[in-house]
């Protein structure tokens, strides 16, 4: 029986701070503690890495090494959840913090849509839409405006 070679977790660090900087791989255990949970305080499993991507290319690159590596990935939005939706279940996961992802890359009036990251907060969408006369019909969800976009989708 054979089975896909285990990639050190070292190497992984290496891998993800060659794509993303050191400054957005979090490994302490503190760090990973606070972002592996989330407002319900129910205990899970900590995520053994932490990252925080910038876009969608660096996003990918990261998503690759946890796949080579073996390790589960869960995404986190702004970390307002109750639901345990981003608490990692799996041991040896892969945390993705969006928050970095947080740009609004257009504003269309004429067919009325936006174009955001991930990241992108309820309150940014927001106040980047008074100046243009218009608005979401929908303002985020229970955790409010400091939630995510993509954290509420």
């Amino acid at each position: 029986m054979s089975s896909a070679p285990q990639t050190s977790l070292a190497t992984v660090v290496e891998r993800l701070a060659e794509v993303v900087g050191n400054d957005h791989v979090i490994t302490d255990e503190t760090h990973r503690k606070l972002l592996s949970t989330d407002l319900s305080y129910i205990p899970g499993e900590i995520a053994e890495i932490v990252v925080e991507p910038d876009n969608a290319d660096e996003l990918g690159a990261c998503v690759a090494i946890a796949y080579d590596a073996g390790m589960p990935v869960v995404p986190r939005g702004g970390g307002m959840s109750y639901t345990k939706g981003y608490q990692p279940s799996q041991p040896n996961s892969m945390l993705v913090d969006m928050r970095r992802m947080n740009k609004i890359l257009e504003i269309n009036t004429t067919d009325m849509y936006v174009t955001v990251q991930t990241g992108c907060t309820w309150k940014e969408l927001y106040e980047a839409l008074l100046d243009k006369g218009v608005r979401t019909p929908y303002f985020g969800p229970l955790s409010g405006m400091y939630a995510t976009i993509g954290g509420a989708i």
